[in-house]
């Protein structure tokens, strides 16, 4: 062989040498971690790091022609919502007019308004002003991060891992009716992972479960009727999901505010899941999930929680009746009675210069800035 073939040859034999060597370089996982954001970084929904807003939720008593006795107004006020190391929500102020008695309700503070008689056109409004600020944030779990259903907590399996809140009509988060708990079988199967198990909850429901707003003047429906009807607005599909999940053996509890509408400067009430995961570096992460605008693991910087549910079903209930009356009855032609109402209103708005990466713009069926998907707030007077 001449000097120039073993020269070709060996060149030969350094250039697969720096493919080898490179080639072990990219099989490593931060390398691959590395490139795989730098392809798919362009496809990724982004969304302001943090926004704050200042909104007014008003309630409004009218005695429409008859005679209110008496009443009672009262609601949660918002508060910090943090996790170990991060922030999603920062309650600034929160002032009313008229100033209600601020009392301690199940651990949270709440805020009651009692009042006299209100009769023939006289009317009663109480306006709430929130300056809060909310930040976004992305859960890195997945199921190698995520533990097991055995690796829940006893405290946190007697708060959730049962039926809540009964009603005539059944329970309104049930884990031991047969429907329930066959449909919960059929989707998770004897899957243990509490990530798998979310995921595919999740999965079933935006796949299965249409979205409503028709009737949202009443109670939710409960978790039968949404499965049995396959429609439902926020909090029924909420409900739903928390009993498929409990039934499964993870913890899944509502978490109930309002939803901001960039596009109409809007905010509405709205209703999601929280739910627990156990990781397996002996962890904990309590997530987001919202099956009406596909938020899975993600806390999107449009939204403002008012009340986390605890797993008592009297204190979930006491949360949707905020108007408490008596009235008399013969001051009000048949079927009539006092009317109430509430509402949300945006003051203000900023966001953040800055965005933040939030998910696969093919994996989700909102974008920042677009529409929202949520009802307007429910009104549920209850008479005493």
């Amino acid at each position: 062989m001449d000097r120039d073939g073993r020269g070709n040859g060996l060149k030969i034999v350094v250039v697969l040498i720096v493919i080898l060597l490179v080639v072990i370089i990219l099989i490593t996982p931060s390398v691959q971690n590395a490139i795989a954001q730098f392809l798919l970084s362009p496809f990724q929904e982004k969304a302001p790091k943090y926004a704050t807003y200042r909104l007014e939720r008003t309630l409004s008593v009218d005695a429409n022609g008859g005679t209110i006795d008496s009443f009672t107004l009262d609601l949660p006020l918002p508060r910090h919502a943090q996790g170990d190391g991060y922030s999603l929500q920062q309650a600034i102020s929160v002032t009313a007019s008229p100033h209600g008695e601020q009392i301690l309700r199940y651990g949270n503070e709440w805020m009651e308004w009692d009042y006299g008689i209100l009769m023939g056109a006289q009317t009663y409004v109480v306006h709430i002003t929130y300056q809060i600020r909310v930040d976004t944030y992305k859960w890195d779990i997945d199921e190698q991060s995520a533990g097991t259903t055995e690796d829940v907590p006893v405290d946190l399996r007697n708060s959730y891992l049962h039926n809540e809140w009964a009603t005539d009509d059944g329970w309104m988060i049930d884990t031991t009716s047969p429907v329930i708990k066959q449909k919960a079988l059929e989707i998770v199967g004897e899957e243990k992972n509490v990530y798998i198990i979310l995921e595919r909850i999740y999965q079933w429901t935006i796949d299965n479960v249409g979205y409503t707003s028709v009737d949202n003047s009443g109670e939710p429906k409960t978790s039968q009727q949404t499965l049995e009807s396959m429609v439902g607005d926020c909090d029924d599909q909420a409900m739903l999901f928390c009993s498929l999940a409990r039934a499964s053996g993870v913890p899944a509890w509502l978490q109930l505010g309002a939803l901001y509408d960039k596009s109409q400067d809007e905010w509405f009430g709205h209703g999601w899941v929280q739910a627990y995961v156990p990781l397996k570096d002996g962890s904990f992460e309590a997530v987001v999930i919202d099956t009406v605008n596909h938020d899975f693991l993600r806390w999107m910087p449009n939204r403002i929680v008012e009340y986390t549910d605890d797993g008592d079903g009297e204190h979930l209930s006491d949360f949707y009746y905020s108007f408490n009356y008596y009235y008399d009855e013969s001051t009000y032609p048949p079927g009539q009675g006092p009317q109430y109402e509430e509402s949300y209103r945006s003051l203000e708005h900023s966001e953040s210069s800055e965005l933040v990466e939030v998910g696969s713009m093919f994996g989700g069926l909102v974008r920042w800035g677009g529409e929202y998907i949520a009802p307007p707030s429910r009104v549920r007077p209850q008479e005493v």
